[in-house]
């Protein structure tokens, strides 16, 4: 699914249109997979932005842990 990922962070992805106005096929288009495989893992677009901060997020954890386990050592 990193492939979804990667379309929602890239800046060709959902930040030169307005939310309202991607469609599922701009975002399987630009991944290279089809709208099958899309609602294979998302209900929707909502559910695809949700999972991807979500990931995020928990990436950004990981990291901050792996830095402050650095700094100690």
């Amino acid at each position: 699914m990193s492939v979804f990922n990667k379309y929602t962070l890239d800046d060709d992805g959902l930040k030169k249109k307005p939310f309202n106005r991607v469609t599922i096929k701009d975002i399987t288009d630009k991944c290279g997979v089809n709208r099958m495989t899309f609602y294979y893992h998302f209900e929707d677009m909502c559910d695809l932005i949700e999972w991807s901060l979500t990931e995020n997020i928990l990436k950004n954890f990981k990291m901050e842990h792996v830095y402050k386990m650095w700094k100690e050592n």
